[in-house]
């Protein structure tokens, strides 16, 4: 565990987490969180000691499939995104602002021409100021960036084509969400990959110096690694989303990206409730109704454009 001199000692934290590992369709989302905090983050960034006017937990049980779950999960995400500077007033707007690379590829792929945009709020009946800035002063949190990795099925089939394990590829986006945020000395609080519990093949595989194993096991796998000169502390974290605020915010972010996609799917295939029409799991039988009417609508480059690979 990572000992601070002081309680009022300040340490920034990047949280990430993951959204969608396991769908057959949409993209695969990697959020990051990056924030300047007071003391030791394993006992001040603990949602349990925190009350909030919105559900900041585990996207998927803030986000549950019905008008009110959406929009309580869509004003929560839009609170975050004005404490950190963000005021986006489209999808491609957000896209533009968390992850310009995958407005990029949205465009490029044809996904931008055949979902289209939409402009926000979706779910929630208007998007005012929430100051949720204020209550992050009072806390002493400073929020410093957001930032997304957005991989759309071409880009993903791509990727696994390349490494050949869907593990690797997750991490591989961590990694370069590290790469592009941390600084020496920075602590990275991360989401368990699956139920992984000893990291050390993946970092090889992707060339990353362990300097130290700190511990590994099911609930908590820590690391100091050595990312282009920068030593940076790694816990990976099961449950991290449930219990900790930054990789709670990076999580609804993320889910809130991929509902808006499914969204814009489903409304593009003439499906025009505001709860997206299926999932996109494996288990969810109209998963294979999209597909269907996607193949009707655009033919069997409609695979190549939704379904991933694994």
């Amino acid at each position: 565990m990572e000992i601070f001199r002081s309680e009022a000692e300040r340490v920034r934290v990047i949280a990430i987490d993951e959204n969608a590992y396991g769908p057959l369709i949409g993209p695969l989302l990697v959020t990051a969180v990056k924030i300047e905090a007071e003391g030791d983050p394993f006992e001040e960034l603990k949602l349990r000691d925190m009350k909030f006017s919105f559900r900041f937990s585990d996207s998927k049980k803030v986000f549950q499939r019905n008008r009110s779950g959406y929009s309580a999960g869509e004003i929560a995400v839009h609170a975050v995104l004005q404490a950190f500077g963000l005021r986006p007033a489209t999808f491609t707007e957000l896209l533009k602002a968390v992850s310009p690379e995958a407005l990029d590829e949205y465009i490029r792929e044809g996904l931008g021409e055949k979902l289209g945009d939409v402009k926000l709020p979706i779910w929630a009946k208007e998007i005012r100021d929430y100051y949720l800035q204020n209550q992050f002063d009072a806390m002493g949190i400073k929020p410093l960036f957001l930032r997304a990795r957005v991989i759309f099925p071409p880009h993903f089939n791509r990727m696994i084509d390349d490494l050949d394990n869907k593990a690797l590829l997750d991490l591989k986006l961590f990694i370069s969400l590290l790469e592009e945020l941390a600084e020496s000395g920075d602590v990275a609080l991360l989401g368990k990959i699956g139920g992984t519990a000893r990291y050390g093949r993946f970092f090889e595989a992707l060339g990353v110096r362990v300097k130290e194993i700190r511990g590994e096991g099911k609930g908590r796998s820590s690391y100091l690694v050595v990312l282009d000169g920068r030593e940076i502390t790694l816990h990976f974290l099961l449950n991290a989303d449930e219990i900790f605020l930054p990789v709670a915010l990076a999580s609804l972010l993320g889910k809130y990206i991929r509902e808006i996609y499914m969204f814009l799917l489903s409304r593009a295939l003439g499906k025009d409730d505001l709860i997206p029409y299926a999932s996109g799991y494996r288990h969810d039988s109209k998963t294979y109704d999209i597909l269907e009417l996607a193949e009707k609508r655009w033919g069997i480059e409609a695979r190549n454009l939704l379904l991933r690979k694994r």
